[in-house]
């Protein structure tokens, strides 16, 4: 079940999880962030999404979902709903090892535009899937 929040620590928590090597923490500036729940399970969110809307782009700061959860569209489905509920164009970075993200982003629409130090930077500008 997705679920929009403004709970910033459940976030970071999350975060935490997700990104043990500690990459830092934007929630704090998100406009807009969601959590991803299974019905049924006692697990809590296993995945989230945060976005940052600016006067003339959407910028993803992060989305991620649980490893023991990965590869079952959770992720998809935060990343649409993000794209739903901001405006576009939107822009995000992600790690060039991050074949799996790349390939995700990709088939949305997002197009990479350059490189910035070990990142691609990636940019969307319809709604159009």
């Amino acid at each position: 079940m997705l679920k929009e929040t403004k709970d910033v620590g459940l976030l970071i928590s999350l975060d935490d999880q997700v990104f043990p090597e500690g990459i830092g923490h934007l929630f704090c500036i998100a406009d807009y962030m969601c959590v991803f729940t299974i019905d049924g399970t006692m697990e809590g969110p296993v995945g989230y999404a945060a976005v940052c809307t600016h006067e003339h782009y959407s910028d993803i700061i992060r989305i991620g979902v649980l490893e023991r959860y990965r590869k079952r569209g959770i992720g998809r489905l935060l990343l649409l709903a993000a794209l739903q509920a901001t405006p576009a164009p939107w822009i995000l970075t992600v790690e060039r090892a991050n074949t799996q993200a790349l390939s995700l982003y990709r088939s949305v629409g997002f197009v990479p535009k350059g490189v910035l130090r070990d990142c691609v930077v990636m940019v969307k500008t319809s709604g159009s899937q």
